[in-house]
C-alpha cells in the first residue's frame, strides 16, 4: 500500500493490522468450529498475549509517532532481506 498506492506508511500499517485481526479471528474460528482448538487453549492465548504485559508493543506504539515513515520502510526492507537470506 505504502509502494503501489502511496499511502502514508503509519496509515498502510494500521490499516494491515486491521485487516489482519479480522483475518486471525476467522482463522481461529474455523479451527475452533473443526475442533482444531479449545477454548482454554484459545483463552489462555489472549491473556498471554494482551499488549499491557507486552512493553514492546507500547514502545512500538509510542516511537511509531517520532519515527518518519521512509525509516520504518528502510527498516522493513532490510528485515525482509535478513529472512530472505535465512531461507534455504
Amino acid at each position: 500500500m505504502a509502494t503501489v498506492l502511496h499511502f502514508p506508511v503509519h496509515i498502510a500499517t494500521a490499516t494491515s493490522h486491521f485487516v489482519l485481526a479480522f483475518m486471525a479471528a476467522e482463522g481461529t474460528g474455523v479451527h475452533f468450529a473443526t475442533g482444531g482448538l479449545a477454548w482454554e487453549s484459545i483463552a489462555h492465548a489472549g491473556i498471554a498475549h494482551c499488549d499491557r504485559h507486552h512493553p514492546g508493543a507500547q514502545l512500538g506504539a509510542v516511537l511509531s509517532h517520532r519515527v518518519h515513515g521512509t525509516l520504518i520502510v528502510r527498516r522493513a526492507r532490510g528485515a525482509l532481506v535478513l529472512v530472505g537470506a535465512r531461507l534455504p
